[in-house]
């Protein structure tokens, strides 16, 4: 993406973040990462590497003892709106109905009236919430309350995405037909970063792979995805090599 005729990138510059319990914990240390508008990550790592803790630290949830977040050059960035982060548990309101929830998301991002219908609809037919419109929390399987979620994060359009595993309680068969309905999307510029501990999801939905380790956080390896290998479901000389440098972390 290009704006007057320079790259938009959002930049990670030298974040540092200890967490202090009975035993100081450094989660991210000097960590430095550049992302490309128009592109969709996926960062691969251990279970308390420090992933989550960096995007809600890009997000602005969470306070960096050191470092800064710049976003196409500027620091503050992060107005409403602009970037939404979808944490592991689906942060749904127990009284709200799907349809409530989504156009709630697109008020409290200061939706215009006018538009709120029509951006409801469109997420409702991409992503199948038909059935489940009038639902509340409680009827609603775990993998539907993820794909809820979901979908008013990208109701929303933020310009960056932070996602942490967002379909980890949805089967695969409609996990992958989730994505490939985002995939088919239109590139609207947006920053998407998703973490996942699955390798064929990583290779599946993603322009770059980023794997780390930690903690503190670091990049041991960062993987282009080829595209004519993101659609094979047999394992594919790439993804077997991701695998391995996953394991190996």
């Amino acid at each position: 993406m290009l704006l007057f005729g320079v790259t938009v990138m959002l930049e990670v510059r030298n974040l540092c973040k200890t967490w202090r319990s009975r035993a100081a914990t450094s989660v991210l240390d000097d960590f430095t990462l550049n992302l490309l508008a128009g592109r969709r990550y996926s960062i691969l790592g251990p279970s308390g590497s420090g992933k989550s803790t960096l995007l809600r630290t890009i997000c602005g949830l969470d306070s960096a003892d050191a470092g800064e977040v710049v976003f196409g050059g500027h620091s503050d960035w992060q107005t409403k709106g602009r970037c939404v982060y979808l944490p592991q548990r689906p942060p749904l309101i127990p009284w709200k109905t799907v349809r409530d929830h989504l156009t709630w998301a697109l008020s409290l991002c200061g939706c215009p009236i006018v538009e709120v219908d029509y951006r409801t609809e469109a997420i409702i037919e991409l992503l199948g919430l038909g059935p489940h419109l009038s639902k509340r929390p409680s009827e609603l399987s775990g993998g539907w309350r993820h794909i809820t979620a979901f979908a008013m994060a990208r109701a929303i359009a933020p310009t960056v995405l932070l996602m942490d595993e967002p379909f980890s309680g949805v089967d695969i068969p409609t996990r992958d037909a989730i994505w490939d309905l985002v995939s088919a999307e239109v590139d609207t510029g947006r920053i998407e970063v998703l973490v996942t501990h699955d390798p064929a999801e990583a290779c599946r939905i993603s322009d770059e792979i980023i794997v780390c380790s930690g903690p503190p956080l670091r990049v041991v390896a960062s993987v282009l995805v080829d595209e004519n290998h993101r659609y094979e479901h047999d394992l594919s000389e790439q993804l077997r090599d991701l695998t391995r440098a996953y394991l190996a972390v």
